[in-house]
């Protein structure tokens, strides 16, 4: 910083005597108070704000569709937790921006038909032990009359009899297991939990939880305490946001490059400098009648979780061949008067202000699309302070 600074005042003190005006357009830049196109700065102020220009560079690079679109969640990893019974919400442990796990209950409600299950699963519980009972004692008799018959203290009708009583008796305990096996079914999938893990719950509570299937992060919340919820009701989304998608609107002239399976990359505004990997997944069945353009699904990963949904941002999809391209190190972009412009040093002393036109950022260097030839020298190390001899050059001419 002090450098800079020190950079700035000798640049200063060296206005009179080492910087000039030129350009036919020099004078309605000063009227406009808009930076001069053209100064000339000495070769010693130059070194001493450590001033260096290098030339544009031109790299091969592969052709591209670009098409603009917007990040959203993959719905395949997305859940929307609804209910199937109505009943009153009473608690909440979840709200939006929370990471959840798997099976992790995120509200309570109270539910009438719990009430009715409970009671059910209790019943049909009651009525095996019950039926066992009576095939237990239906067993036995038989068994006597079996003996009896043996020694001709009882007849045959009696000894059928007893074993009839017998096989109906077994007949009522299958009934009645079936019965407890629906009711455990239906109690269990209200409750949430495993069959067999009903044992060591509190059956005769009033509390249904609302659990998510997946581990994900809470993207919404519907649902406030005293709320009341019919079946279908929505309460949670939930989603995994390791993996999102991008929804780009491709030209309708380059719908016949585009393949699913391709790999796409993808910029976003957050993180200029940096192109994330994707894969087209889906092309649109229909065209766009408005924009004429055609919506492509890409399967963007995003294991650090840096993407967001509703981010805004630029799919490039390979089209085939190359191109050359002019590329500059990104530090010689400057903002000046609100627009894109680089500092193209004509002989040893003289600055222009270029206005550019930028295209995408890969490794420290940027793309120059319009305003710049191959070769021409531009400012890198000491673009900022070029800059602002440019902004006090305007200053002094208002």
């Amino acid at each position: 910083m002090k450098r800079v600074t020190a950079a700035l005042a000798a640049l200063l003190l060296a206005t009179t005597a080492g910087c000039s005006r030129r350009g036919p357009n020099a004078s309605e830049s000063a009227a406009n108070g808009a930076a001069p196109p053209e100064i000339t700065i000495s070769a010693a102020s130059q070194q001493e704000a450590e001033i260096a220009a290098l030339p544009a560079t031109t790299h091969s690079v592969p052709l591209v569709i670009s098409a603009v679109g917007a990040l959203t969640m993959n719905e395949q990893r997305t859940e929307h937790i609804g209910v199937v019974f109505p009943g009153t919400v009473t608690r909440i442990f979840a709200n939006v921006g929370d990471h959840v796990r798997a099976g992790q209950v995120l509200a309570y409600m109270h539910s009438h038909d719990l009430h009715d299950a409970v009671a059910a699963y209790q019943s049909a519980s009651a009525e095996v032990e019950r039926a066992d009972r009576q095939a237990e004692y239906a067993r036995t008799v038989r068994d006597r009359y079996r003996k009896l018959y043996e020694i001709q203290y009882a007849s045959r009708e009696e000894m059928e009899r007893s074993d009839l009583d017998y096989q109906s008796a077994l007949a009522g305990v299958q009934k009645a297991a079936a019965e407890f096996r629906a009711a455990r079914a239906h109690l269990a999938g209200m409750l949430q939990v495993p069959e067999r893990g009903l044992e060591r719950l509190d059956i005769d509570s009033d509390a249904m939880p609302i659990k998510t299937p997946r581990d994900g992060v809470v993207i919404a919340r519907m649902i406030t305490p005293g709320m009341a919820l019919q079946p279908g009701s929505e309460t949670f989304t939930v989603s995994d946001l390791s993996s999102l998608w991008m929804i780009a609107s491709v030209s309708e002239k380059d719908i016949h490059s585009v393949r699913v399976g391709e790999q796409v990359a993808v910029r976003v505004r957050a993180y200029p400098n940096t192109a994330f990997s994707g894969q087209v997944d889906q092309i649109g069945p229909r065209l766009d009648p408005t924009t004429r353009t055609l919506s492509v699904r890409i399967v963007v990963p995003n294991p650090d979780g840096r993407l967001r949904p509703d981010m805004f941002g630029t799919a490039e999809i390979a089209e085939g061949g190359t191109r050359d391209a002019i590329f500059v190190r990104d530090v010689a972009v400057q903002d000046l008067n609100g627009n894109p412009v680089v500092f193209v040093r004509h002989g040893s002393a003289t600055f222009e202000a270029r206005p550019v036109e930028l295209g995408p950022r890969r490794d420290g260097m940027v793309e120059i699309r319009a305003g710049l030839k191959p070769g021409e020298t531009v400012v890198n190390d000491g673009a900022f302070v070029v800059k602002s001899q440019f902004l006090i050059r305007s200053l002094s001419q208002e």
